[in-house]
Parts: C-alpha cells; sequence; structure tokens
C-alpha cells in the first residue's frame, strides 16, 4: 500500500509537471518576438525548464522518503512500544534509546515518566500495606486488633467443626486497671500492658492467635483445645503474671475467663467471646486474681 501510495504521487507530479510544462511553454511562445528569443534558444529554455520541473517532484520525493524513514519509522516503533506497555502494564522495562536527538529526548522522557509511575506504584503499595497492618494489628501492643481477631476465630470454629476438634479462648483482664491508671500514670499502664501481651504470646503455642480484645484485655485463641487444656494453660498465664517483677515496683493482678467449644457446638465467635467475657467478669467479681472456665 506504501508503495502504491508512493507511485501515484509520483505520477501525479509528473502529470503536473507536464503541464505545467506545456502551459509555460504556450504562454512563453507568445514572448518571443517580444523578448527577442530564438526558435533554438527557446527549445533549450524549454528543455532546461522540463528538466527542472521533472527533477522538482522527485527531489520532494526522495526529501519525503528520507523524512519518513527518519521521523516516521523510529515514531512508529515508539508509539509500538508504548502501546504495548500500556496494554500489558508492563512498566519495568524501558524503551530502546533511537537515533536522533529529538527522538532520544521523547524516549529520555517517556523512560523517566514510567520510572516515576513504577516508584509510586510501589510507594502506593508499601502504604496499602502499612494502612492493613494498622487496620489488624494492635498499635501498642502488636497483638492482633479485635476485628481481626474476631475473624480468625469464626474461621477456627469452621474448621473445628469439620475437623471434629475443640477449640478455646482466653481473656486475660486487669484487675481494677483504672485505679492502677490512676496511681502509676498511664504511661506506666501502657508498660504493663506490653508486658502482658508479651507474656501471653510466649506462653501459647506459636499456631495459636493472640489478640487485644479490649483497652485492659488480651484474648488468645487455643487452636485444637478443650476445656481441660485451655484451663491448663490459663493457669501458666496466672503463674507467670503472678511472679514478682524486679524491674517493676508497681504491683497488679489478672484474671481470666475460659471458654471452649466443642467440634458438635455451632457457637458462633461472638458467642464464644461473651462466654469468656462473662467468665471473666465472673472471676473479677469474686476478688480477681483467678480463673473461672464458663460452664
Amino acid at each position: 500500500m506504501r508503495i502504491r501510495g508512493l507511485l501515484l504521487i509520483v505520477f501525479g507530479l509528473l502529470l503536473i509537471t507536464s503541464l505545467a510544462a506545456l502551459g509555460l511553454g504556450v504562454a512563453t511562445s507568445d514572448l518571443y518576438p517580444t523578448l527577442g528569443v530564438t526558435p533554438e534558444q527557446d527549445r533549450q529554455l524549454g528543455q532546461i525548464l522540463i528538466g527542472v520541473l521533472i527533477a522538482l517532484p522527485v527531489l520532494v520525493l526522495l526529501v519525503a522518503v528520507v523524512l519518513f524513514r527518519a521521523v516516521g519509522a523510529p515514531l512508529r516503533r515508539v508509539s509500538a512500544a508504548i502501546l504495548v506497555r500500556s496494554q500489558t502494564g508492563e512498566l519495568t522495562q524501558p524503551l530502546d534509546q533511537e537515533r536522533g536527538r529529538e527522538f532520544r529526548l521523547l524516549v529520555e522522557s517517556f523512560n523517566a515518566l514510567q520510572e516515576f509511575f513504577v516508584t509510586r506504584e510501589a510507594e502506593l503499595t508499601a502504604t496499602k500495606a502499612r494502612l492493613e497492618e494498622v487496620s489488624t494489628r494492635d498499635p501498642l501492643t502488636r497483638l492482633h486488633a479485635r476485628a481481626a481477631a474476631t475473624e480468625m476465630l469464626e474461621l477456627e470454629l469452621r474448621r473445628s467443626r469439620r475437623t471434629g476438634l475443640p477449640c478455646s479462648v482466653l481473656i486475660v483482664g486487669m484487675d481494677d486497671f483504672e485505679a492502677f491508671n490512676d496511681r502509676y500514670y498511664r504511661s506506666t499502664g501502657d508498660e504493663v500492658l506490653v508486658q502482658v501481651a508479651d507474656s501471653l504470646r510466649s506462653l501459647v503455642r506459636s499456631t495459636d492467635v493472640v489478640g487485644r480484645w479490649s483497652g485492659d484485655q488480651m484474648m488468645a485463641i487455643l487452636l485444637d483445645t478443650g476445656a481441660v487444656g485451655a484451663r491448663h494453660v490459663a493457669e501458666n498465664v496466672l503463674a507467670e503474671l503472678s511472679k514478682p517483677q524486679p524491674q517493676r515496683t508497681e504491683h497488679f493482678t489478672v484474671s481470666i475467663g475460659v471458654a471452649s467449644a466443642e467440634a458438635v457446638s455451632k457457637a458462633t465467635a461472638k458467642d464464644l467471646m461473651a462466654q469468656a467475657e462473662a467468665a471473666l467478669a465472673d472471676a473479677q467479681g469474686h476478688g480477681g486474681n483467678q480463673i473461672i472456665a464458663f460452664v
């Protein structure tokens, strides 16, 4: 198609040139007597004129071909490369350099823009990850946040019903924590909460889930653990947190509520945590520093 188009252009230019030469020859023949031009001189001038008019379109065509190769081909390559990247989303591979200062600048500009978008995408991905981390982790204790822990418990209860294995939860609550904060200030209370969280995390298995349930309450999901096993874990936690702390002069106690769901249970995460909360409230209502399991 391109060759046919070029041939048509050449033919059209030659036709126009021939007509122009013919018209010019006719027009100038009337001026010979006035200008003093002899027939021989007229013939020579006509040959020169026709040669110029024939050479002109050829020259124009050559210039067009050179420009087409110098501008059109690189531009098509750059455009095709940009189109491929826009369709595939592949932005890590820079464009190949082209000859010519202008095209080098064009390619360099596109590569710089592409690098900007790649960097921006990486920044947005990192920001999204941080936001997800903030939404699923408690900023103080670095334990799972309440919503995330609840979702995990719901999934574990479903798995429990499939596998036929029990599931238990603990809620560890600070006894009279409001009075503790009033006496030792909030910053000290935060330090104690972090200590309780770290102790609870270290006393359960790596497969268990530990989260912050509320302001002064931590929780643990004990996978494949029934009431007896959960009671044993709770006793270890209470014993550990009741030990004297050489680095701390402030005294505090905790209470623990325990709730368990057998495989046949239809309890939801909300149900099981409500049972553990009721057991914790009962333990604290009876003086604190003790364990009560929901029955």
